[in-house]
């Protein structure tokens, strides 16, 4: 769902970024000669990606402060032309302008790819959690025999959608039910809903136990309920 392979994790994306044959190191060397002699923002963005240029092994800190020469602070998009690269610049050199548009354009690719590599390991962390939580907690129940309102729910839906046994509880239950209440209509959940199906399917299956009318009333915003 990401577009990661499974072991495509933020530290190989870095790494592969921050190979040499992953960016042009000459025209990126070029552009920082130029930048030097430009306006204060072109000399700061030149200054960072020289530093950058000048490492022979580079860390997750490094790229960090590689993508303030080319993006916005929360690292979405690349600065505006007169933010990344002067006028006068783009105007005197368009093949710098080029360069470093170019580069850019790879540093904010590769942030994408982190985010979502952050996403998969936050996520992967979160089911982990969750399967265990779930694992203990469905341990405990047994070995406590109890069961939740979940619990509840579930065993009403599969005991009313047995063989052989769930005409004969329907039929009984019909008995003594002539009106189904459904408060906050938008919070039940689609297993509820099958047990009001179930419950409401009996009030119109025929000639009823008892001559009185049968009524089903719904409260909530029923737009958004799975009806």
């Amino acid at each position: 769902t990401l577009g990661l392979a499974t072991d495509e994790s933020a530290e190989a994306i870095i790494a592969q970024a921050s190979h040499e044959s992953a960016f042009d190191r000459a025209g990126l060397r070029r552009a920082c000669s130029v930048m030097g002699g430009g306006a204060k923002t072109d000399k700061d963005h030149g200054a960072t990606m020289s530093v950058w240029l000048a490492k022979s092994e580079r860390t997750a800190e490094d790229f960090g402060k590689y993508c303030g020469a080319f993006l916005v602070q929360d690292r979405t998009r690349v600065f505006s032309d007169s933010r990344l690269i002067t006028k006068k610049i783009i105007d005197d050199y368009p093949d710098v302008a080029e360069i470093v548009r170019t580069e850019a354009e790879r540093v904010l690719q590769i942030c994408s790819r982190l985010r979502s590599a952050e996403i998969a390991q936050s996520t992967a962390a979160l089911l982990r959690l969750g399967i265990e939580l779930l694992t203990r907690y469905e341990k405990r129940k047994e070995d406590r025999g109890l069961v939740d309102y979940a619990d509840l729910i579930q065993r009403t839906v599969d005991l009313l959608r047995r063989p052989g046994v769930a005409p004969w509880v329907l039929f009984k239950l019909d008995g003594g039910i002539d009106h189904i209440l459904i408060d906050e209509a938008q919070d039940t959940s689609p297993e509820q809903w099958a047990i009001v199906r179930a419950l409401a399917d009996e009030f119109f299956a025929g000639a009823g136990q008892r001559d009185i009318p049968r009524t089903i009333f719904a409260v909530g915003e029923i737009g958004r309920a799975h009806v």
